[in-house]
C-alpha cells in the first residue's frame, strides 16, 4: 500500500478534506483544464487527483502545495478563513 493513500479500514476522509477537493475541482473547471494538465503540472497521478477531487483521498501538505502553485492560487485558498 502507498503511504498518503486512504485503505479500505481506513476512518472516512474528514470534511475539510473533502472541501479541499471541491476546491481543486471547482478552480480546475474555472481554469477549463482536464485532470490530466492539473495532474501533470502538480506531479500526481491523474487517478489520485480524481480520488481527492471526489472525497476519496487526503492530500498530504507537500502535494497541496504543488496542486496550489499549479493552480496559481496560496494555500489559505483552500481553508476557511478565521472568523474569530
Amino acid at each position: 500500500m502507498r503511504l498518503g493513500r486512504r485503505s479500505a479500514t481506513a476512518e472516512p476522509v474528514s470534511r475539510m478534506a473533502v472541501s479541499i477537493g471541491r476546491k481543486i475541482y471547482i478552480k480546475r473547471l474555472l481554469l477549463g483544464w482536464p485532470q490530466h494538465k492539473l495532474a501533470k503540472r502538480a506531479k500526481i497521478s491523474v487517478t489520485f487527483l480524481c480520488e481527492i477531487e471526489n472525497g476519496k483521498a487526503r492530500i498530504a501538505a507537500e502535494r497541496l502545495y504543488r496542486v496550489a502553485r499549479a493552480l496559481d492560487v496560496d494555500m489559505n485558498y483552500f481553508f476557511p478563513e478565521d472568523t474569530t
